[in-house]
């Protein structure tokens, strides 16, 4: 122990945050403050300077020819290696920190990205649900509007099979003394007849197509079912989490990771 003593001052704590000499970090005016001050107190154990009766033992033995002389390694230089280490280790760490900190940043921006890649999936679908409104709209109305035609059509024939005889005389020129106006509802019922089969054979088809889709989606969900059937419970979740992410993915990104995954393939 070092006594506190006039003779033997109290050691000062060491900073080891204060720049040394010759560091990149900074300087000072010695090459450290407590190794330069000449009250840098010796080790003494029982009021005997340790320092000194080491020297003296030392050279008692170099006289005596029982020992060789040996560089004499200066503690302080060690201490300022050590110290030095310190430093560097501290450096690094320091170094560490702000990559952690870059990647904390980084990841950050990606969950800004993702949430704005969210919300601009979110209008979309807001957008296309409006435009498919819009078509149900103009389905309706045209439906609406066929409607009507068609009872148009079947007063218009109701009307011309009433009339009928009054323009159809017997003579073999009857064709040429029908009035404009039963050549133009005649057209005109022509036409309905040929656009009313047409949406008929339109709207048949959309109906057959929408049961085909319905089939088609009933049979891909009791097939993912069969398959989640198959797999563990942590394949299911680890399925779900895929699926949950890849619904917030957009398109694009799909499309190119396929492609990434065609091209390891081969």
């Amino acid at each position: 122990m070092i006594p506190n003593s006039p003779k033997n001052p109290i050691c000062r704590k060491l900073n080891f945050d204060s720049p040394i000499a010759g560091s990149s970090r900074g300087s000072t005016s010695s090459e450290s403050e407590f190794e330069a001050d000449s009250n840098f107190p010796n080790w003494f154990c029982e009021g005997v300077d340790i320092d000194a009766k080491v020297s003296r033992l030392r050279e008692t033995l170099i006289r005596a020819g029982e020992s060789k002389a040996q560089p004499v390694e200066d503690p302080k230089s060690k201490f300022r290696t050590e110290y030095r280490r310190i430093l560097s280790a501290r450096d690094i760490v320091n170094d560490a920190i702000q990559l952690q900190k870059k990647e904390v940043e980084w990841l950050r921006n990606g969950i800004e990205m993702a949430v704005f890649d969210n919300e601009t999936l979110v209008q979309r679908r807001r957008c296309v649900e409006h435009a498919v409104r819009q078509v149900k709209e103009k389905l309706s109305r045209l439906d609406s509007s066929v409607g009507i035609q068609l009872y148009t059509q079947k007063a218009v024939k109701s009307v011309l099979q009433l009339r009928e005889d009054e323009y159809m005389p017997d003579d073999a020129d009857a064709n040429l003394n029908l009035p404009d106006e039963y050549q133009k509802y005649n057209n005109l019922s022509k036409l309905c007849d040929t656009a009313l089969k047409s949406y008929d054979v339109v709207k048949k088809r959309n109906e057959e197509m929408q049961k085909e889709l319905i089939a088609l989606r009933n049979r891909q969900r009791k097939h993912q079912e069969a398959m989640r059937n198959l797999i563990g419970k942590a394949d299911q979740r680890r399925v779900d989490e895929a699926s949950e992410i890849f619904q917030n993915v957009p398109l694009e990104n799909l499309r190119e990771l396929a492609e990434k995954l065609k091209a390891r393939k081969k």
